[in-house]
């Protein structure tokens, strides 16, 4: 007999009680934004299978689904993106660093180093836009219940807010 057993992650969700009264849904395909922040300077991770199997799912859909990938793994990009393309759901790959109770957001520089976004910049970021899920597919996005990524995000008004609660593998979380 062969018997499988199924991996339990710790996944954190976490909803806001209200949408964001500065911005409306609005009609036509669902938009969905993925950016893959990989600087040089952290562990690596395989984020082009993830985009990868991103763009299989999406193809499935035909043209209920637009998606938009960003070039760079930059903020000043996703910051444009978010205007510009003015999409339901944030996608982020990368990597949550965790100091004491603080948490950021792995991003990329210029030079491809870490630059290190904090929660609240991120909030700041997102607050009033037409994005209703943020997914933050890395380690430690949702860990701190007071200044966590995800919970940063609902405090400023986005619906659903999605991370990892502890360390996860590059594999486990591109088949997530």
């Amino acid at each position: 007999f062969l018997i499988a057993r199924r991996t339990v992650t710790p996944l954190r969700r976490v909803v806001s009680d209200t949408l964001s009264k500065d911005a409306p849904l609005t009609a036509g395909p669902l938009r969905i934004l993925f950016l893959a922040a990989a600087p040089t300077d952290q562990v690596q991770l395989d984020y082009n299978r993830e985009e990868e199997r991103i763009l299989q799912a999406v193809n499935r859909l035909g043209k209920k689904v637009s998606l938009f990938v960003a070039d760079t793994g930059g903020i000043e990009e996703l910051e444009e993106l978010l205007s510009r393309c003015q999409p339901h759901i944030v996608h982020l790959t990368g990597h949550g660093l965790q100091h004491g109770d603080t948490a950021s957001f792995a991003f990329e520089d210029e030079r491809g180093h870490t630059r290190s976004i904090s929660a609240q910049r991120m909030a700041e970021l997102f607050r009033g836009s037409s994005v209703r899920l943020v997914f933050l597919n890395g380690c430690q996005t949702s860990r701190a219940a007071v200044s966590g990524l995800c919970q940063a995000l609902v405090t400023a008004d986005v619906p659903l807010a999605l991370g990892w609660a502890a360390s996860v593998i590059d594999d486990s979380a591109t088949d997530f």
